[in-house]
């Protein structure tokens, strides 16, 4: 079976035409020609990833409308931006500064050899070469360097020196608004429909029994448990995480009350906001650590009820088990 080809968008900018070069005013290079044979180079890339599709734009293949907008928005999406920073063309380098703080990697710098440049930026890798021979002498070292950058190596010095920056678009705002608006559903107390069907009758304190019920509303991921809540009012002790089955709209999970179980304990099944998963696991690290275990009661007071059980202490010596 044929592997589906990877498509990238890749963008090039450049001076156009004669320009100065940086290292020396008097001399000029014809960029369009530079650029034609960068495109090349970058092209011949398919040739030895035959399963990468390659549309490559310049900035003066766009027409019409804003063509500064248009620039933004390639620098921004674009999968691969190769930029050739030999010329004395500021624009060049002002869009570089934009995409190095729109994207982390695959940012791959071409310079004319001799080439001198900015402080900030000695420590990016660039290729250097020279017109002409840039397929010959430097072809392989190219496609090493955008092989590396697409599978993940960053580049930007902008998110080396601020790695837990990130940018993001609006979509994925709004995303994460929606999961904000979820939270704040549950620290209102919204009801979810959590109803235990079971343990059945019988059900005893101080054994290991399973636990199911039905939801008529899906609780927000991680936020759903199993409790134990003391008959003396002393909080509430977690169990275990309720596993939800969406295709049937029902849960599970497994319920003990302890060793030294008092006459009469209560199962309940609630959400657990404001932490969810990370309080959980702050439970236990806790209790693992001090040998003290909190109720969830004493981290947080955002606890739901949607449902209980009562369970009571055997009359006899032996545990039964039931559910198992």
């Amino acid at each position: 079976m044929a592997t589906a080809r990877k498509e990238y968008e890749c963008f090039l900018i450049s001076a156009f035409g004669t320009k100065p070069l940086i290292q020396d005013h008097s001399r000029t290079a014809n960029f369009d020609v530079l650029l034609g044979e960068i495109k090349s180079a970058v092209q011949a890339y398919e040739e030895t990833h035959p399963n990468v599709s390659l549309n490559i734009r310049r900035a003066d293949d766009f027409s019409g409308g804003i063509i500064t907008r248009q620039f933004y928005q390639q620098l921004h999406k674009a999968d691969i931006v190769i930029a050739e920073v030999s010329s004395l063309n500021l624009n060049v380098y002002y869009e570089l500064g934009v995409r190095m703080a729109l994207r982390r990697n695959v940012t791959i710098m071409l310079a004319l050899k001799g080439t001198p440049l900015p402080f900030d930026l000695h420590e990016v890798r660039v290729i250097f070469y020279e017109p002409g021979r840039l397929a010959r002498d430097r072809l392989s070292e190219l496609h090493r360097l955008m092989e590396d950058r697409l599978a993940g190596e960053e580049d930007s010095p902008i998110y080396a020196a601020i790695p837990d920056l990130e940018i993001m678009r609006k979509e994925g705002i709004d995303e994460l608004r929606e999961q904000i608006r979820t939270l704040q559903g549950i620290r209102k107390r919204e009801t979810y429909g959590l109803k235990i069907l079971s343990p059945a009758e019988g059900s005893e304190v101080g054994e290991w029994f399973d636990v199911s019920g039905t939801y008529s509303s899906l609780p927000p991921k991680n936020a759903a448990r199993l409790l134990n809540k003391s008959p003396h009012a002393l909080g509430y002790w977690p169990q275990s995480v309720v596993r939800l089955d969406t295709q049937t709209r029902t849960w599970t999970g497994r319920f003990h009350l302890g060793g030294k179980p008092p006459e009469v304990g209560r199962i309940v099944v609630a959400v657990v906001g404001k932490a969810g998963a990370s309080l959980w696991e702050y439970y236990q690290k806790v209790g693992n650590e001090t040998g003290r275990w909190p109720t969830i009661q004493n981290l947080t007071d955002d606890v739901q009820e949607c449902d209980e059980v009562r369970v009571t202490k055997p009359l006899r010596p032996g545990l039964r088990r039931h559910g198992s």
